[in-house]
């Protein structure tokens, strides 16, 4: 908990892509935790109590994304380290009416599959050709898994054979 990963986001806008850092506002959401540890432990420095539940969680995130959308109509709200259902679950109530992305789905695999196309301008094969093994089937992992068959049905693959390329084990 705490402000560790969007500062450090901010710093990396600010250091890789020269955004000036009163540009950015980093922001950080703590709904509560469900671990027993954390909850009894006094140095704890998230929220002491049980995780909200779903119903007030969403409600919680609509009012944020309404005030944002209010305050700041021209931002850009990035999502980072949501959990896996909740990660899909809001990039899905918000990608049409809001300009956000979710790092962990989207970002990540835009780099991967990057890498991939890089990879294989050295190697000298093709998307079409490759299996891919996913250690994991997080939030990542699957918005990978998305945009790799996303890229072959582009180059022509039917989605079933495109998804058949990406297996994970988790």
């Amino acid at each position: 908990n705490g402000m560790g990963i969007p500062v450090g986001k901010l710093s990396l806008y600010t250091a890789c892509a020269g955004i000036p850092p009163d540009r950015c506002l980093p922001i950080t959401i703590d709904v509560g935790t469900n671990n027993k540890t954390l909850l009894e432990d006094p140095l704890y420095i998230g929220q002491p109590h049980r995780r909200l539940p779903e119903k007030d969680y969403m409600e919680l995130m609509d009012e944020f994304m309404v005030v944002t959308k209010k305050s700041y109509p021209d931002a850009l709200i990035q999502f980072e380290d949501f959990g896996g259902t909740h990660a899909f679950d809001l990039l899905n109530r918000y990608k049409d009416s809001t300009r956000m992305f979710n790092d962990d789905i989207q970002g990540t695999a835009a780099v991967t599959l990057a890498g991939l196309y890089s990879a294989l301008k050295i190697t000298g094969g093709s998307l079409a050709d490759q299996k891919i093994l996913f250690m994991g089937a997080g939030a990542a992992g699957i918005g990978i898994g998305n945009l790799i068959a996303s890229a072959l049905m582009k180059e022509g693959l039917a989605e079933s054979k495109a998804r058949s390329a990406s297996w994970f084990f988790d």
